[in-house]
């Protein structure tokens, strides 16, 4: 097994397209939001889901929607819910990335600094974009008002957290900005993948 590289970066800045753009060049990339989905289905994670989100579960499915309103409207209920999730899904990541062959093993980890699982890895790609974009890519993407769609980016850890985390525990992160074209967001990407192997 090759290098463990999470790629991260606040809600609606181009992650799932920097993965896909790495799994397109041959590279294993795995995904937290797939493991959550496949969680999702999984009779016991829906009964713990309903033990602490009873109005969340219908008819032994989890209403998605539904979770999503009580908790990114509440900080505490946020918590809740990523403490249960979160572990589930780190260890199966692990598992799933342990396996993969190849120089590089590339893992898509939406809150990987607010989880503090960022040392879990040898290297991070940090997206970036302007939060305007964000807000307009989450509008799209998941049919919600610019309310919800701010309030999701508020639960977020900031940038300048994230730059302090950068030099408190050493990290090697890798920013990437989405601010231009896709052709010069793939150019970055390039370089910096002809820098690791270098």
């Amino acid at each position: 097994m090759g290098k463990k590289i999470a790629i991260t970066g606040g809600i609606g800045s181009g992650k799932s397209y920097v993965a896909k753009y790495l799994q397109n060049l041959g590279y294993p990339v795995f995904s937290c939001d797939e493991i959550y989905k496949e969680l999702c289905q999984t009779s016991l994670y829906v009964q713990k889901v309903q033990s602490i989100f009873p109005e969340a579960v219908r008819g032994n499915a989890i209403d998605k929607k539904k979770l999503a309103q009580i908790v990114f409207s509440n900080k505490e209920q946020l918590d809740k819910l990523n403490s249960l999730a979160h572990p589930l899904i780190m260890e199966k990541l692990h598992q799933e990335m342990d396996t993969a062959t190849g120089n590089f093993v590339f893992a898509e980890v939406p809150l990987l600094f607010e989880g503090g699982y960022e040392k879990g890895f040898d290297e991070t790609f940090f997206v970036k974009r302007n939060l305007s974009s964000r807000v307009q890519g989450i509008i799209q993407r998941d049919k919600i008002g610019e309310e919800e769609a701010l309030a999701r980016i508020r639960n977020q850890i900031d940038i300048e957290q994230v730059k302090a985390k950068i030099c408190d525990e050493n990290l090697i992160v890798h920013f990437i900005e989405n601010n231009d074209t896709l052709e010069e967001l793939e150019k970055q990407i390039n370089q910096i993948l002809q820098n690791l192997n270098a």
